[in-house]
């Protein structure tokens, strides 16, 4: 699986990179080192063979664990481990221990899936496989902040205005302001007005989407 990201930090081989999330996804959902983080809802550890820098933006070749193996570590052990629970619980007379020893085994066999998982997900490790040409992306969003010019000129003609969030993957973010902000004609704004005038002068645009 391949997400991009933006690397928030070096440590020898390994970059932290952020993950870019839809507004859907509010967990990390990916089998590799993945927590939270003071900047980021998910980063993740990834190797990497090329120089990179800090803030660059790059694509994370992601491993994600086969569902069979997945089903065999966390459902399958722990399931043979309550089935061999019973059995052995059955050869102990004292309640007690009969308890103790069921609740061992369980618990035991949960561990042990657990433990096989984690092995062999840090075994594949993500892998940092592309940088994103920075310099080829600030060109672009120049050409896009000139074609802008025009389009703030109409808003603000209208008491509105509009800024750009960020440029990546040829899709301009962009956030409305002013009048426009919360207009019941700011998709229309957005689509035949603003997305046109930019299309019309960078046509390495695919998309102009707006965001909070």
């Amino acid at each position: 699986m391949e997400k991009y990201g933006r690397v928030v930090e070096i440590k020898g081989d390994i970059a932290f990179v952020e993950l870019e999330t839809k507004n859907s996804e509010t967990k990390c959902n990916y089998s590799s080192f993945c927590g939270r983080s003071r900047r980021a809802d998910t980063t993740i550890e990834a190797i990497f063979d090329n120089k990179i820098q800090k803030g660059e933006r790059v694509k994370v070749d992601i491993y994600q664990l086969p569902a069979l193996k997945k089903i065999l570590f966390l459902y399958l052990i722990p399931l043979i481990g309550f089935f061999l629970a019973v059995v052995l619980a059955h050869f102990v007379q004292e309640v007690f221990l009969k308890t103790g020893v069921f609740i061992l085994v369980c618990i035991s066999a949960w561990i042990l899936g657990l433990y096989i998982s984690n092995s062999e997900i840090k075994r594949h490790k993500a892998k940092i496989i592309k940088i994103e040409d920075r310099r080829e992306n600030m060109e672009l969003r120049e050409k896009v902040e000139k074609a802008m010019e025009e389009v703030r000129k109409f808003l603000q003609s209208d008491g509105g205005d509009c800024e750009i969030v960020d440029v990546k993957d040829n899709i301009v973010s962009v956030r409305l302001q002013g009048a426009c902000k919360g207009c019941p004609f700011s998709t229309l704004t957005l689509k035949n007005r603003i997305e046109a005038v930019i299309k019309e002068e960078v046509p390495e645009i695919k998309e102009v989407i707006a965001v909070d």
